[in-house]
């Protein structure tokens, strides 16, 4: 009798309650729940993806790092990209912005590799955003500078979002910078 491989998002959910605190232990359950489950790689980032909300993003971050582990032997590049863009972006959402950039950096380091022009853009992007968040203006703004490059060469409107991330915080550094040469030109030196 074949097992079902189906993977339930509400017992996924409820067994992430259960072991919130316990990600090794949660783990370890999956593997026994999907023993048979042939791509574990896959299988992992389906559950890192159930997860993604910010309650769950140890449990969500620990499934993408697992995906990767499983990713070693593949030759799925993608999703080794999704899988790091996905642990910077909970990283980012929880504060950590030091190790939210060290995954973005390899989301670029493997776009550059294959020359993935939409991953190189998203990636440089989100690490100005890291960098924006960090208060490294200067150093955000020449990511920005990037993706905003490749986003007009590329022409594609579904990146019109990225396009005006960049934008916003670009400005928001002017706006910052304004503000900051205003009330220096106001104390006495």
């Amino acid at each position: 009798m074949k097992k079902n491989l189906l993977i339930r998002k509400d017992e996924i959910i409820k067994l992430a309650n259960e072991f919130y605190k316990k990600p090794g232990e949660f783990i370890s359950i999956l593997l026994k729940k999907y023993q048979d489950y042939p791509n574990k790689d896959l299988l992992f980032f389906k559950i890192g993806e159930i997860l993604k909300k910010p309650i769950n993003s140890d449990l969500s971050i620990e499934c993408f790092k697992k995906s990767l582990y499983y990713l070693k032997d593949s030759k799925n590049i993608q999703l080794e990209i999704d899988c790091y863009g996905n642990i910077g972006m909970l990283y980012g959402k929880i504060g950590k912005h030091i190790k939210a950039l060290r995954n973005f950096h390899h989301c670029l380091r493997i776009s550059n590799k294959i020359n993935h022009k939409r991953g190189i853009t998203q990636s440089s992007v989100k690490i100005g955003i890291g960098y924006y968040n960090i208060e490294r203006y200067k150093v955000a703004g020449e990511y920005f500078e990037n993706g905003l490059k490749i986003i007009n060469e590329l022409d594609d409107n579904s990146l019109n979002f990225l396009r005006s991330e960049c934008y916003k915080k670009k400005w928001g550094q002017i706006f910052i910078l304004d503000k900051l040469f205003v009330y220096l030109s106001r104390i006495k030196i």
